[in-house]
């Protein structure tokens, strides 16, 4: 019978080319010259579920492909089609079209290295990251996968609401959001820690076409940190009178729970945990005051409470907090001083400070909060032991950012974000342009690929070797075609 169709096609290139690979063995050999020597595939463990997938797509999508040698001027190693997308370390991560199979690549060679089998055909899938190298895989009416990535395999699997949910993740604790709810979740595995936390919405009539009389959440929904065997979260239940701080253990179980050091309106980068899980802390935003409530994590008993009056105007974000761990305090900072306060209450240090600077005490943890902070120009940088100036920095194009861990670091303009919101570092060798009607990626001025319509950048590795740029090309109604481009290394 004939092999028919792209799938044939695909068979007899295969076959061709290893003759003609054999053939010219044989003539090297006849030769006397010694054969090249195939580079071996990277050291993994034995196939974790199923074996390694051949150069070509099993979903009726466009084949991968790859690009010509490092010799040639061509500057793309890669392309395939994927339903979604995530770089962590040496890993491209993707989905297959029809959302059946999760897919890790080495993103500096190509190379497959492991996959994991989703399920079902489905129509979409999305990757979260769970920190600590494991990623929550959703497809959403089937699955969640929670996978190790150090190991290529599933460690945990649960069933998936039809909706989507996007993780959040602060400070060791985390948890899906969705539709005004909240479902607290282990970090570790991904499972559920007790049932989801509905808040409260508020519906109101519309009084004319355009305008939509949908329900809106009133609720905040903020996980706040983890502390030893419990993650903390701020949320309004609907059969709550007032906004709660709710710490939940590792069995699921509500270990206490108090309004009383809870944020009804929480400020952003405003509330979090310390690094050793023994204080938190919440902010409530009633007009141009700022009311921060610290309480024991371990069973919520109020330590102690501060209100700063801001001044007027917009400043994002108007009060930045966070952690110090040596000498052990909370940070604040606002419009025209800065402080250090111990877990007792005592003030460690109090010091003025411009509105556009930001002061920044050595070894700062502070709530993720993976947005640029655009009030300030300017950091400086001082000794958390007595708040005194170590050193000035000019922002001078780049911007203030936290990332997922909480470090604050001044980064080049351009940072974006992932579809599931994680923060995707600005490009220091590629140059990219998007909009809706072409995008394009250049190097040293030259453009290399130009694509027809929006994209978005997936991440880009720079290693001895050279730097590889990861692209999506976004297709409505189809999935991205995912682009892996290589630059040489610089001398």
């Amino acid at each position: 019978m004939r092999e028919g169709g792209l799938a044939g096609d695909w068979r007899r290139l295969e076959r061709m080319l290893r003759v003609s690979l054999l053939l010219l063995l044989l003539a090297l050999s006849a030769c006397g010259t010694t054969a090249p020597t195939p580079r071996s595939a990277p050291d993994v463990e034995s196939p974790p579920i199923t074996p390694v997938a051949p150069s070509r797509s099993e979903t009726g999508g466009a084949p991968e492909t790859m690009g010509a040698p490092e010799t040639t001027n061509l500057h793309e190693l890669l392309a395939f089609d994927a339903v979604d997308e995530m770089l962590r370390g040496h890993l491209l991560l993707a989905v297959d079209p029809g959302s059946r199979m999760l897919r890790a690549r080495d993103v500096d060679s190509g190379e497959e290295l492991w996959r994991v089998e989703l399920g079902e055909a489905s129509e979409g899938a999305l990757i979260e990251d769970l920190g600590d190298g494991r990623i929550l895989v959703q497809v959403p009416g089937q699955d969640f996968h929670t996978i190790d990535l150090a190991r290529g395999v599933r460690i945990a699997r649960r069933s998936s609401p039809p909706q989507w949910n996007f993780v959040q993740r602060v400070a060791g604790a985390c948890a899906l959001m969705s539709d005004c709810a909240l479902q607290p979740i282990s970090c570790q595995d991904g499972a559920a820690l007790g049932p989801r936390l509905r808040g409260t919405t508020i519906s109101y009539t519309p009084m004319g076409p355009d305008e939509d009389g949908s329900p809106t959440c009133t609720s905040p929904l903020e996980v706040l940190g983890r502390a030893g065997e419990l993650s903390l979260y701020v949320v309004h239940v609907r059969e709550s009178e007032h906004a709660e701080v709710i710490a939940i253990d590792r069995a699921g179980e509500v270990s206490w729970r108090s309004a009383d050091v809870a944020c009804e309106q929480c400020g952003p980068v405003a509330v979090g945990s310390a690094s050793d899980g023994s204080v938190c802390w919440t902010t409530s935003t009633p007009d141009r005051e700022r009311v921060v409530r610290a309480f024991r994590c371990a069973d919520g008993h109020p330590l102690f409470t501060r209100r700063i009056t801001l001044a007027s105007g917009y400043r994002h974000p108007p009060l930045f907090t966070g952690w110090v761990t040596r000498p052990p305090g909370l940070f604040l900072t606002g419009d025209t001083e800065a402080t250090l306060i111990a877990p007792d209450g005592r003030a460690r240090w109090t010091r003025p400070t411009a509105p556009d600077t930001l002061v920044l005490p050595a070894g700062l943890r502070t709530p993720s909060y993976p947005l640029g902070l655009d009030r300030y120009t300017s950091v400086e940088h001082v000794d958390p032991a007595n708040g005194r100036t170590t050193r000035e920095q000019s922002l001078e194009g780049g911007e203030v950012r936290v990332d997922e861990e909480g470090v604050v670091a001044i980064v080049p303009m351009g940072q974006s974000s992932d579809r599931a919101g994680a923060p995707v570092p600005a490009l220091r060798v590629f140059t990219f342009h998007r909009a809706r009607n072409g995008s394009d990626v250049s190097l040293d001025g030259r453009i290399v690929l130009a694509l027809p319509g929006d994209a978005h950048v997936v991440g880009e590795r720079t290693t001895e070797t050279g730097t590889r740029l990861v692209v999506a090309e976004e297709r409505p109604g189809q999935p991205d075609r995912v682009h892996v481009l290589r630059a040489s290394p610089t001398r």
